[in-house]
């Protein structure tokens, strides 16, 4: 009696569990967490590389401004980032302030490789300050150089009279051209005629 008695206990002292079904979610959730991750360190690198052209983004060097009319001005500036240097920018920001250099308005944005830009449309007879930068979009992310040194230049004032248009030479004879244009001017004293010979 004893014996069976102690049979049955030991028995009872090492039960067989049942095993438990793996659940599909566990391996679904496993791939998307290793996919975001994956994404996430994707992204960070990308900004990093960004950030790592940026900074050795050269800012142009150089800035000069020329008076043109009474309404517009001129730029130009230098391309310290071809295409050569492995390190192109995506485009140039202009900025303008009227008056003094310290409010600053966006005036235009330009390719890549452009060193000269027309500003028309101005006030005559006012002063205009300019500064330009390099930007360069990498990641998704838009990154910017150092600003150019500032240039400024001042539309010609209202007392100067507006030039003619439609200038046209014609032959009047073997040893005469006769030139003609259109007048826009309401104060013009008369007019300068110049002439360049070909070599």
């Amino acid at each position: 009696m004893s014996r069976f008695n102690s049979t049955v206990r030991e028995r009872h002292a090492t039960p067989v569990l049942p095993q438990t079904a793996k659940s599909p979610l566990n391996g679904r959730h496993s791939l998307q967490a290793t996919f975001f991750s994956g994404l996430l360190l994707f992204i960070l690198l990308c900004l990093m590389a960004g950030l790592a052209k940026a900074q050795s983004l050269a800012a142009p060097s150089s800035l000069s401004a020329a008076t043109i009319s009474k309404y517009q001005v001129n730029l130009q500036w230098n391309d310290p980032n071809p295409a050569s240097s492995g390190n192109q920018e995506t485009g140039y920001v202009i900025e303008r302030a009227k008056g003094s250099p310290t409010v600053w308005s966006e005036a235009s944005v330009t390719p890549a490789d452009t060193t000269a830009w027309p500003n028309m449309s101005l006030a005559a007879g006012t002063t205009y300050f300019f500064r330009v930068r390099a930007f360069v979009v990498s990641g998704g992310a838009t990154t910017y150089s150092a600003y150019s040194p500032v240039a400024s230049a001042a539309t010609q004032s209202t007392n100067f009279p507006d030039p003619p248009v439609g200038l046209m030479a014609s032959a009047a004879s073997d040893t005469q051209l006769k030139l003609t244009w259109q007048n826009k001017a309401t104060n013009a004293t008369g007019y300068h005629v110049q002439r360049l010979v070909s070599a």
